[in-house]
């Protein structure tokens, strides 16, 4: 058995706020906030791990962290046995050419001012790929093929190009270092529907032909039930579940995961699972007192959830961190269908938001 690529353990990253003006006169320390709290997990080579939830869950902050983009606060990242977290700034350089990140928004990820053939160019001679220049505009060439297109883009500026070729060139400027691990952080969630097809059956093209490992943060379940191998759901800074994609999808062992499937329009979500449905919205300062963060929302609701949850290994790979899930043959989805509909009614039942 291979060891995994990646392996996230109690990751936990917190911001501090700005001390206020009444902070100073009573010289409280400033106050911060985890945004990540305890997390795990691992990546296998040339696997998919999907990291889903709703805005404010955790997702981004936990992928930039992985990569040191953001400094954690506490826990261990270990790529390919060297521990990410105590790398030198020169062992850390060599690791970001095997670590990269696509972002959510292509033109703010992109310099206005650059041609898109020079900002190719420069990622190369950062990392001192190719000997001349010519060879290193070669290389660019063939990265604009390998994401779709065509020569004449490497000529233009980002504002020239639509949303779609911009998200290419921004994966075109991550395969550039040949890396291993794909950080995906929301890749499509900007761009319209039809395009959002093609940069996914783009992805799924890269990783097979390169054998990549994807960490692919997103809201979208629908798109993540096509593309992921495995699923963790984030909610409020910690994974309340993971376990293989589809039977994530048929048999939810949380009740959040229940809510974010009955939020997908059409079949298998929507009207269909309505009972399943989160009441209210996401309160941050549930995070860090005792007891489930869900309890507020969850329509399962028990005495014991005042309680801090454990993170439970179920059967198949299955992990959980619900009361719940304890108990045996418990299934998140049938649970919600047998809820009465007049204790919970439509009318008190809100969308989760998305990102």
């Amino acid at each position: 058995m291979t060891d995994p690529l990646l392996r996230i353990e109690d990751l936990r990253v917190e911001f501090r706020a700005q001390r206020t003006i009444a902070d100073r006169i009573a010289r409280r320390p400033a106050k911060s906030f985890a945004a990540v709290r305890g997390v795990s997990f691992e990546i296998k080579r040339g696997e998919t791990l999907a990291l889903v939830g709703e805005s404010g869950s955790g997702k981004t902050t936990t992928g930039r962290g992985l990569l040191r983009l953001t400094e954690p606060s506490a826990g261990s990242i270990t790529f390919d046995g060297i521990d990410v977290r105590t790398a030198s700034a020169s062992v850390l350089r060599r690791l970001r050419e095997r670590m990269q990140i696509v972002f959510q928004d292509p033109y703010s990820s992109l310099n206005p001012r650059i041609a898109v053939g020079t900002a190719l160019a420069e990622v190369l001679t950062v990392h001192r790929i190719g000997a001349s220049a010519a060879e290193r505009k070669e290389r660019v060439a063939q990265l604009l093929t390998d994401v779709g297109l065509g020569q004449e883009i490497a000529t233009r500026y980002p504002h020239e190009l639509s949303g779609g070729q911009r998200q290419r060139v921004g994966i075109a400027r991550a395969l550039a270092v040949d890396p291993e691990l794909l950080v995906l952080d929301e890749p499509v969630s900007a761009l319209d529907v039809s395009v959002q097809a093609q940069i996914i059956n783009l992805l799924e093209d890269i990783q097979h032909a390169r054998g990549l490992a994807y960490l692919f943060v997103a809201h979208d379940l629908a798109v993540v039930h096509h593309t992921a191998d495995r699923i963790a759901v984030m909610y409020l800074g910690e994974i309340v579940e993971e376990g293989p994609v589809d039977a994530v999808f048929e048999h939810p062992r949380h009740p959040y995961t229940e809510a974010l499937l009955a939020a997908i329009p059409g079949e298998g979500g929507g009207v269909g699972r309505r009972a399943g449905r989160a009441r209210g919205e996401l309160r941050t300062e549930l995070a860090e007192q005792a007891g489930c963060p869900f309890r507020t929302r969850c329509p399962l609701r028990e005495a014991r959830c005042d309680a801090t949850p454990p993170f439970v290994q179920l059967e198949g790979d299955r992990k959980s961190r619900c009361w719940l899930a304890t108990d045996p043959g418990f299934d998140a989805a049938a649970a919600a269908a047998a809820i009465d509909a007049t204790t919970i009614k439509p009318t008190a039942i809100d969308a989760i938001p998305e990102a």
